[in-house]
């Protein structure tokens, strides 16, 4: 069977024991490329600890904004609700390069949206983008505000899936909004909110788009992620063999 009828995991573990450039055959290095990946480059801890840093902010914030937003909408008194789910689904169905336009013109350092309000209430500008500490929080604003409205949609219908019989029985019992979301809600939420971390989870350590166009992984290797990292070894300094673990 040829290597290109493998399965992609398959063809990617094999290509990860070679050293090849797409032009030339390759060359047999067994685990070398691991061992240089881990102990040779400190370039892929970096974006290691990127990917670490976005993943502790962004998704207990984003659930927890998620879960908010569901039950605000989720009462049944409140007016004009399905609007306001279109509204915060709009993100999750607009293009990550329109996103990420917009969020340039909103961060850029000088002539920013966000820095021009800043201004006007003495507060001094922030290098959004190009700050190696800040520019990890700008990806953060951006995946929080392009996400949250996928995790709200699956937390709403986990709270729609419970029954409303219990709240009743809660509120007979006299039982506080509070409580009750303490001791009923969020009990019977957990495996809802298991699956949107696991979800979160992955999506933020295969992380590419958004810091590809927003801040191309700079300034330096401040917001690189792992997978736009591999994508650069593979496909800019054409090390395939290196760039596929």
């Amino acid at each position: 069977m040829l290597f290109s009828e493998c399965t992609p995991i398959v063809y990617s573990f094999i290509l990860s024991l070679n050293q090849w450039n797409a032009t030339k055959p390759w060359i047999f290095l067994g685990l070398h490329n691991y061992y240089d990946l881990l102990f040779n480059d400190p370039v892929f801890w970096t974006s290691l600890w990127n990917v670490i840093y976005i993943f502790l902010i962004n998704v207990p914030l984003m659930i927890l904004l998620s879960v908010f937003i569901a039950v605000v909408l989720n009462n049944p008194a409140r007016k004009h609700k399905d609007f306001f789910r279109i509204v915060y689904l709009l993100p999750y169905v607009t293009s990550v390069l329109s996103i990420a336009i917009v969020f340039y013109v909103l961060f850029d350092d000088h002539s920013g949206l966000i820095n021009i309000l800043l201004g006007h209430i003495g507060i001094p500008p922030i290098h959004w983008l190009t700050s190696a500490h800040v520019s990890k929080v700008s990806i953060d604003i951006l995946v929080t505000w392009k996400w949250t409205g996928y995790n709200m949609i699956i937390a709403l219908a986990g709270l729609q899936s419970i029954e409303t019989a219990i709240y009743d029985a809660a509120k007979i019992d006299g039982a506080g909004s509070i409580r009750t979301f303490w001791r009923i809600t969020f009990p019977l939420m957990r495996p809802v909110i298991g699956f949107q971390f696991i979800m979160a989870t992955i999506g933020t350590f295969s992380m590419f788009t958004e810091p590809y166009f927003l801040t191309d992984g700079g300034p330096g290797y401040s917001s690189l992620t792992l997978v736009l990292y591999l994508y650069r070894v593979a496909f800019k300094f054409f090390k395939l063999g290196y760039g596929a673990p």
